[in-house]
């Protein structure tokens, strides 16, 4: 679920998400482009 804040700039948002996603890398999964 993205929440939108009023404080956080899309390309805040999307760096955020982004490192996120890239954090979570697991042994045997994929990322997908």
């Amino acid at each position: 679920v993205l929440a939108w804040r009023r404080s956080f700039t899309r390309y805040e948002a999307i760096a955020a998400l982004r490192n996120a996603i890239y954090a979570c890398e697991l042994p045997g999964v994929k990322r997908l482009s």
